[in-house]
This record gives structure tokens, C-alpha cells and sequence, in this order.
């Protein structure tokens, strides 16, 4: 359970990094 609750969070914290990056890629294109 607690291995799962783990993975978890580490897939959470990758998809907002990615999304982070994202939208600042964007707003530079934007700009």
C-alpha cells in the first residue's frame, strides 16, 4: 500500500514537471 501511494505520488510529481515545462515553453512562445 504504502510502495502504491508512493508510485503514485512519484508519477504525479513527473506529469507536473512535465506540465511545468510545458506551459513555460508556451508562455515563451507566447511572449
Amino acid at each position: 500500500m504504502l510502495d502504491q501511494r508512493e508510485g503514485y505520488w512519484n508519477h504525479v510529481e513527473s506529469l507536473t514537471e512535465k506540465s511545468k515545462s510545458l506551459y513555460s515553453r508556451l508562455r515563451a512562445l507566447t511572449s
